[in-house]
């Protein structure tokens, strides 16, 4: 039986900040298991991925944000739960992934995705919006969650510590590592250091 992954992708249709590179490479990943099927969300609609997908088009971006509502989040996220639940009740999907952290709703087994919670100890480093929708989202999302995601040692000790979330619902997957980012040869280094 395959398994039909729901996975919001929502964060590539901004520029990319680090939840959408995780996801991006997630997506990519994922594609090469035949046991699996992902299917992105991207906030107005579903797009089922051919093969290698990262990003879209800008202009199917530019489309897509034409038809998502603009203004406070709890507006946006009413819209796209309806289109989340519309892909919902077409594919029947197994299991949902919300890589950025307040899951829409699912009647299914969730797993979220927690890189930090910078939202409680830096309160003051993002916008009064996006801080207020992250205090009411994320009691609930990690309760309701079957599984959490963490990418560090660090951020599992945060949430059992500040959301009192029990160990054994954790687990920790290090972010991987693109293969251009390594050591350099002396040959391929030498023009960069005699430039500076």
């Amino acid at each position: 039986m395959r398994i039909k992954i729901a996975l919001n992708a929502t964060p590539l249709l901004a520029p990319l900040t680090g939840i959408g590179y995780y996801i991006a490479s997630l997506l990519e990943q994922l594609h090469g298991f035949e046991e699996l099927e992902t299917y992105p969300f991207y906030g107005a609609t579903w797009l089922r991925p051919p093969g290698k997908v990262m990003r879209l088009s800008m202009a199917a971006i530019h489309r897509l944000l034409r038809v998502l509502p603009q203004g406070p989040i709890t507006a946006v996220r009413s819209a796209q739960q309806q289109a989340f639940d519309w892909g919902t009740s077409r594919y029947g999907f197994t299991l949902y992934h919300e890589p950025n952290y307040c899951p829409l709703e699912f009647h299914g087994p969730t797993v979220v995705t927690v890189c930090d919670l910078s939202f409680i100890r830096f309160p003051e480093t993002m916008p009064l919006e996006r801080l207020r929708h992250l205090e009411r989202c994320m009691p609930n999302a990690v309760a309701r969650a079957a599984h959490i995601l963490v990418i560090s040692e660090f951020t599992k000790n945060e949430l059992i510590a500040l959301l009192g979330v029990p160990p054994d619902r954790i687990t920790v997957t290090h972010p991987g590592v693109r293969p251009h980012f390594r050591p350099r040869s002396e040959a391929e280094i030498a023009p960069l250091l005699r430039q500076y």
